[in-house]
């Protein structure tokens, strides 16, 4: 990541039946490696801009959901 060397692989798709009919819907199953490093990279990012964000901010906050803003 720091040399951004990084080439994510890609998800594996799958095809699943559409209930009620013969048709199939397209599915993509990222692989784990993948969401390993977004997890990662969220942690580092909402560390960076945490600080940042009013108290009166909610939307993708740790600890914050929007229960929280309509209880204000």
């Amino acid at each position: 990541m720091k040399r951004q060397a990084y080439k994510p692989q890609p998800g594996r798709r799958v095809h699943i039946p559409k209930p009620g009919t013969n048709d199939k819907r397209p599915i993509g199953i990222p692989v784990y490696e993948v969401k390993l490093v977004q997890a990662n990279l969220a942690k580092i990012l909402n560390a960076i801009y945490e600080q940042d964000f009013l108290e009166c901010s909610f939307g993708f906050r740790p600890n914050r959901d929007c229960h929280d803003a309509i209880q204000l």
